[in-house]
């Protein structure tokens, strides 16, 4: 195989030939060949509960790989300004690489997807509604650097 220097490293005559077998490769200073090149970032998901109804709507609230309370008091993780939610109304449970929604025992109950739940795991797209409050359970995609 023969490789050739760009055109502005070189300009070749016109009257020159290469052989019928050799192969030609035209590269330039900057470019590096395919086989040397690896991904300096990685693809993750990161989940995230966003207001769709209520105080706030479009808030997010972004969740670790952890256990959340949900409430109206100031001292939980996603606090939601409603009278008709307790104050440690809900916890989203992080179990098994997946989030639980887990009601706390709260007076008017916790729904997924308009159903009242006790403890249901929790898929892209679903409808949380609290109180008068609705969050929609999301994943986002981030790009992490590699190791």
């Amino acid at each position: 195989m023969t490789i050739m220097p760009s055109d502005d490293e070189h300009k070749a005559d016109s009257d020159e030939q290469l052989p019928e077998s050799e192969e030609t490769v035209v590269r330039t200073r900057d470019e590096t060949p395919p086989a040397a090149t690896k991904p300096d970032r990685l693809m993750t998901r990161r989940a995230y509960l966003e207001v769709t109804v209520g105080a706030f709507p479009g808030q997010r609230f972004y969740l670790g790989q952890c256990d959340h309370l949900i409430g109206r008091s100031q001292d939980v993780d996603i606090p939601l300004p409603d009278d008709s939610i307790s104050r440690q109304h809900a916890k989203l449970e992080f179990r098994n690489d997946e989030f639980v929604l887990v009601d706390l025992g709260s007076k008017n109950g916790s729904y997924l997807n308009g159903t009242s739940v006790h403890e249901c795991p929790l898929r892209a797209g679903d409808e949380i509604m609290i109180g008068n409050h609705a969050l929609q359970f999301l994943f986002e995609a981030v790009l992490s650097p590699t190791k």
